[in-house]
């Protein structure tokens, strides 16, 4: 077996679009750090398990774009050095759990709100899923709000809420369009 080290993506390809041969690749720590470098995000977010966040995320669905906040517990973090770092929030639904996991570098993922902070003596805290509500606060809650969001994200959110508004506005002077103007009878029939 051949180990060749590979300078460049290209050159890694190459040898591993090689069939036949028994090739090796090793690539250098430095250039795979410098290579997801740009994709990391420069401003992070300081919050950890225990902490209640608001984690506002753009959806795209159809051609259209919204933003969704999902508001909840962080439950764990994982990988935090690495671009494919994730963390867990959970929230309580109409009596549900519902868990999500977000990837930290995402460029989908605008802005995180910490609301609360809480006291916890675990990294994770998966316990927190066979609790009742009550059982389930947990120990010196304090507010403190704090917000980390992406660079541009604030004029994003801005342009989501004005066509929105536009939209809304659209649909009610359609509706009053096509309305009837009330009659006597339907006034009579009111009362």
């Amino acid at each position: 077996m051949i180990i060749k080290r590979a300078s460049s993506i290209k050159e890694a390809l190459f040898f591993f679009s090689l069939k036949n041969a028994k090739v090796k690749i090793t690539m250098d720590n430095a250039f795979i750090a410098k290579v997801t470098q740009k994709y990391q995000k420069k401003n992070l977010a300081d919050f950890k398990p225990g902490d209640t966040v608001r984690v506002h995320q753009q959806i795209i669905e159809e051609g259209k774009k919204r933003i969704q906040v999902f508001e909840g517990v962080v439950v764990a973090k994982h990988k935090t050095k690495s671009l494919d770092a994730t963390f867990t929030v959970r929230r309580i639904a109409l009596g549900v759990g519902v868990e999500r996991i977000f990837p930290l570098h995402s460029p989908r993922i605008l802005k995180i709100e910490r609301v609360k902070s809480a006291k916890v003596r675990r990294a994770k805290l998966y316990y927190l899923r066979g609790l009742s509500a009550r059982a389930r606060r947990l120990k010196k809650e304090q507010l403190t709000h704090k917000v980390w969001e992406e660079k541009g994200a604030e004029e994003e959110i801005e342009k989501l809420e004005a066509v929105q508004a536009k939209e809304a506005a659209q649909k009610a002077e359609t509706k009053e369009e096509g309305k009837p103007e009330a009659t006597e009878r339907d006034v009579e029939a009111k009362r």
